[in-house]
């Protein structure tokens, strides 16, 4: 009697469910386990946002300088003497440079032969040359433009451009250059945008750039904000070229609050520059 009335209990007691408190205690470390899991997704989440933007503003200094230094390297290439090849607007005091340059970006070639007649040459390639066309021809050494002319006629088989009567002077020889379509590039900062101009029509490259700086080293080892000051535009032989992006994401923010910033800076040798510049 007494066995099986205590086997009844024991089975009972084994059958009781958890406790008020019990049931606290355990919805407790659960909502310490969510908050846990809730704060590595949210710093994970942050990370992750941080380093997309960062990567956006290096992304955008690599494009902004890869496209800088093209046109730098270009500059004063089949531009006539004395024409004008940099003209600087530099400060010292840590505020956004400008630079504007000449770049011939249209079609270019160089003669064949000497011309026989005074109205025609045999070129290296006509790709990009039509009738009604204006070009140029620069002696390849000086760079003295020799003649301005219309074009009239293309020849694609014999690669002759034909111009009016007359119009080719008998100091045009073998390897002198023509030229088309020159055209004036300037590169400024406004706020955080960096503006690629030419020949007065402006592009924004990007809106994450927080400075641009151009520093200018001389022949003679010195480096200086602004040769054209100084009467050393010819003496130019590399343009250090610094740009600085910044995050604009609100998660890509230091302590203080300011954005991240990321600079990366190139050196540009600058060819041709000898007797073209001017202020």
């Amino acid at each position: 009697m007494d066995r099986r009335v205590e086997t009844g209990m024991s089975r009972a007691e084994g059958r009781r469910g958890l406790t008020l408190i019990e049931m606290m205690i355990a919805l407790l470390l659960m909502s310490f386990v969510m908050i846990f899991i809730q704060g590595v997704f949210v710093t994970q989440r942050k990370t992750y946002v941080v380093q997309e933007d960062v990567s956006d503003a290096q992304q955008a200094v690599r494009n902004s300088l890869s496209l800088i230094e093209q046109d730098l390297r270009s500059a004063g290439y089949g531009i006539p003497a004395g024409s004008g090849t940099l003209a600087i607007s530099a400060t010292t005091n840590g505020n956004p440079d400008s630079l504007t340059m000449n770049v011939a970006q249209g079609p270019t070639t160089y003669l064949t032969l000497t011309p026989t007649t005074t109205t025609t040459i045999t070129v290296a390639d006509v790709t990009g040359f039509a009738a009604t066309q204006s070009v140029t021809i620069l002696n390849t050494v000086s760079q003295q433009a020799l003649v301005t002319g219309t074009i009239v006629a293309v020849n694609a088989g014999a690669k002759t451009l034909t111009f009016a009567n007359g119009t080719i002077p008998t100091t045009v020889k073998l390897g002198d250059l023509v030229v088309s379509s020159i055209n004036v590039i300037s590169y400024s900062l406004a706020g955080t945008s960096l503006t690629r101009t030419v020949d007065a029509t402006p592009e924004v490259l990007t809106n994450q750039i927080q400075n641009l700086q151009f520093r200018y080293v001389l022949a003679n080892g010195t480096e200086v904000d602004d040769p054209s000051a100084s009467g050393d535009l010819a003496n130019i032989l590399t343009v250090r070229v610094t740009l600085t992006a910044q995050t604009t994401r609100q998660a890509s923010r230091d302590s203080f609050g300011n954005p991240l910033a990321r600079q990366l800076t190139t050196l540009v040798r600058v060819k041709n520059l000898a007797i073209q510049t001017s202020t």
